[in-house]
């Protein structure tokens, strides 16, 4: 699941969308699609950022 799905279901508000393209000269042609999304107005984040960096599991 993806982080802004997560954040959908646990009642954050999707406020917009927008695309931007891939380097044209790696990936012509191709654009990534993002989900901006945030906080009813009045709520409070508690959550901890979430860590973008993968660990492989087989790692110590």
């Amino acid at each position: 699941m993806s982080d802004a799905n997560r954040r959908l279901e646990q009642g954050w508000i999707l406020i917009g969308t927008y695309t931007n393209s891939y380097d044209r000269f790696s990936y012509p042609g191709e654009t990534a699609f993002h989900y901006v999304v945030g906080l009813p107005e009045g709520a409070e984040y508690l959550d901890t950022p979430q860590d973008t960096n993968y660990n492989d599991p087989g790692e110590a």
